[in-house]
C-alpha cells in the first residue's frame, strides 16, 4: 500500500481509451490510486510497475493470430518486473471453461470487460497486498491461538454441562482403590473395624498396614467430600430444586436404603458363618437380622452427602441474590499460605472434637450411621470448597508449580509419623494420648491430620491433573463404574479375604493379593452390573 494507505494500480492494454477509460472509473473509487498506464509492449522497466500493488493488464484470454504478444510471456515479465504485485487480467472472450483453464500462472483473476467491472471494482476496493495478507494471516492466527487458550482456560466450566474431566475421574478412581485397599488392611490387622477380619501374626504386618491407614484415613473421604461438592452446583443449576432431589434420592437415597437393609447382608452372613459357627441359612439370617442388625457399610457417605446436599439446599433457598453468585465466581486461586492456614483449621477442629469423641471412636445416627465425626469440620469444609472451586474455576486456574512443595510435604508427613508415634510413647503404652485429651500428642494428631488432608489432596490432584489426558482410556473405563464398585466392593473384599485365610501367607501379602483381587473384580462386574436396564441410570 502507498504512504497514504491507498491501493496502487498500473493499468496496461494497447488501447489509449481503455486506459482512459480505467483510469477516470478507478480514480473515483475511494482508497485507489492509479500510479501509471502504459501499452502491453511498452511496460518493460517502466518505473511504476514496481511500485504497483495491482497490475490490470487488457489482454485477450484467447490467443488471435495478429501481433499481439503471447499472454503467458507478458505475464511472466510483469512477475519479473513486480514479483509481489497482484495480476489481474481484463479480455473481450467469454469466460468458458476453456479459457478458464488457460490462466497463466500468477493471473491472480481474470474480468470480461463490460460484464464483470462491478466484480472488478470490488476486488480492487477490498485489495489486501502479499504483505498485508501476511500479517493479517500471523494476526488471525494469533487470535486463533488465543481463542484456544481461552477455551483452555474456560474447559472447566463447559465439562461441568456433560462431559467429564479425565484426570478426576481416574483420582476418584484411585481414591477408591484406596478405600478398598484401607479395608483390606483393617481385615488384616490394621486400627478400626471391619466386617470380616483376619488379623496377621506378625506384628510387622500390623504396624505398617496401621500406618498406611492413617495416611489415607487423613485425606482420601476428604478429597472425596471435595469433589461431591464441586459437582454440586452445576447439577442444581442444570436441573432446578424439584429434579436435582429425584436424581439424589434415586442415586444416593435408594443406593443407601438397599445396601444397608439388602446387600450388607451377604458379607455379614459370611462373616456370621466364618468367625461365630452360624448354622442358619441365609434365608433365616437375612430375616433375623433385617430390623435388628442394619449395615450401612460404605453407605455412611451417601448419607452424609444427602445431609449436605440438604445444607446447599436450603442455602440456595435463602441466597437468590445474583450479585453474591458473581463475587462468589470471582474468588481468587487460594495461595499455598492460605492452604496451609486452612490446614492448621482443620487441625484445630480435629483437636477440639478429640476432647469429646476420641480418634477411632463413632458416632450413631439413628442406630444404623457410624460416623466418623473426628473427620467431618474437614469434610464439611471441604466440600463447601469444592463448591466454590466450581463457581470461580479453581482447578483449571491452580497453578501447577506448587506440587514440588506439596510433594515434600507429603513426603515429609509419611516419613515422620511413625517417630511421632515413637516419640511421644505409643510403644509405651501412651497410645491413647494420641487419641484424646489435653496431651501435646493430641494437639500433634490434629495437626497432622490437618496438614495431611491439605497436603496429600494437592499433591494428588495436581500430579494427576499434569498427567491424564483428556482422552485418556483408562479414565474413561473407570469414570461410569466407580460409584458401582465403591458401593459393592465388601461383596467381593470379604469372600476374598475368606478364601485367602486357608493360606499360611504373611499379613502383607495377603493384603496386597486382596486388594488386586478386589480391584479388578469389582470393576469388572460394576461393568455388567450397569448393563442391567434400569441400573445405569442409578449408578
Amino acid at each position: 500500500m502507498a504512504a497514504a494507505g491507498k491501493t496502487r494500480v498500473l493499468v496496461i492494454s494497447d488501447y489509449p481509451t481503455v486506459r482512459a477509460d480505467l483510469r477516470t472509473i478507478l480514480e473515483l473509487v475511494e482508497g485507489v490510486e492509479v500510479v501509471g498506464e502504459a501499452a502491453v509492449t511498452n511496460t518493460i522497466h517502466l518505473p511504476a510497475t514496481a511500485q504497483s500493488d495491482i497490475i490490470l493488464i487488457d489482454l485477450d484470454m484467447v490467443r488471435r493470430k495478429t501481433r499481439q504478444p503471447d499472454r503467458r510471456e507478458v505475464v511472466r515479465k510483469f512477475s519479473i518486473e513486480a514479483p509481489e504485485a497482484t495480476i489481474y487480467i481484463l479480455t473481450t472472450a467469454s469466460l468458458t471453461a476453456e479459457a478458464g483453464s488457460a490462466l497463466p500462472d500468477r493471473v491472480a483473476d481474470a474480468f470480461v470487460k463490460g460484464i464483470d467491472t462491478e466484480r472488478l471494482l470490488d476486488c480492487i476496493r477490498n485489495f489486501r497486498s502479499e504483505n498485508e495478507r501476511k500479517v493479517e494471516m500471523q494476526a488471525t492466527r494469533e487470535r486463533s491461538m488465543k481463542v484456544v487458550e481461552q477455551a483452555k482456560a474456560v474447559a472447566l466450566p463447559q465439562v461441568k454441562f456433560g462431559s467429564r474431566l479425565a484426570y478426576i475421574d481416574t483420582l476418584r478412581m484411585v481414591l477408591i482403590v484406596l478405600v478398598i485397599m484401607v479395608h483390606a488392611a483393617v481385615t488384616y490387622g490394621s486400627l478400626g473395624e471391619w466386617t470380616y477380619e483376619d488379623p496377621a501374626q506378625d506384628e510387622l504386618s500390623a504396624i505398617i498396614l496401621s500406618f498406611f491407614v492413617i495416611d489415607c484415613q487423613a485425606f482420601f473421604m476428604g478429597l472425596y467430600f471435595f469433589f461431591a461438592g464441586y459437582f454440586t452446583p452445576g447439577a442444581y443449576d442444570r436441573k432446578g430444586i424439584g429434579k436435582f432431589w429425584k436424581d439424589r434420592l434415586l442415586r444416593l437415597g435408594l443406593p443407601m436404603l438397599a445396601y444397608t437393609y439388602i446387600l450388607s447382608r451377604i458379607p455379614n452372613y459370611i462373616d456370621a458363618v466364618a468367625n461365630e459357627g452360624m448354622q442358619s441359612s441365609f434365608g433365616q439370617f437375612f430375616i433375623s437380622t433385617f430390623w435388628t442388625d442394619a449395615d450401612e457399610g460404605p453407605t455412611w457417605f451417601l448419607f452424609a452427602l444427602l445431609a449436605f446436599s440438604l445444607g446447599y439446599t436450603l442455602w440456595r433457598l435463602v441466597t437468590r441474590k445474583a450479585r453474591l453468585a458473581n463475587w462468589l465466581s470471582k474468588l481468587p486461586v487460594p495461595k499455598t499460605g492460605t492452604l496451609l492456614a486452612v490446614a492448621l483449621v482443620f487441625g484445630a477442629f480435629t483437636f477440639a472434637i478429640l476432647q469429646w469423641l476420641p480418634l477411632g471412636e463413632m458416632f450413631d445416627v439413628f442406630g444404623v450411621f457410624s460416623l466418623q465425626l473426628q473427620f467431618f469440620p474437614t469434610y464439611i469444609i471441604l466440600f463447601i470448597a469444592g463448591m466454590l472451586a466450581y463457581r470461580s474455576d479453581w482447578l483449571t486456574k491452580l497453578p501447577g508449580k506448587p506440587l514440588r512443595f506439596w510433594g515434600w510435604l507429603s513426603a515429609g508427613l509419611v516419613v515422620s509419623l511413625p517417630l511421632f508415634f515413637y516419640v511421644g510413647g505409643a510403644v509405651d503404652g501412651k497410645l491413647d494420648y494420641f487419641m484424646s485429651g489435653m496431651h501435646w500428642q493430641s494437639v500433634a494428631t490434629g495437626l497432622w491430620l490437618g496438614l495431611a488432608a491439605v497436603a496429600f489432596s494437592m499433591t494428588l490432584t495436581l500430579w494427576l491433573r499434569g498427567r491424564v489426558s483428556a482422552n485418556n482410556k483408562l479414565a474413561a473405563f473407570v469414570g461410569p463404574n466407580n460409584y458401582a464398585v465403591y458401593l459393592i466392593h465388601p461383596l467381593v473384599l470379604v469372600p476374598v479375604t475368606l478364601g485367602l485365610s486357608y493360606f499360611a501367607l504373611a499379613g502383607l501379602v495377603k493384603f496386597g493379593i486382596a486388594s488386586i483381587i478386589t480391584v479388578i473384580v469389582c470393576y469388572g462386574l460394576a461393568t455388567g452390573i450397569r448393563r442391567i436396564p434400569g441400573l445405569k441410570s442409578i449408578l
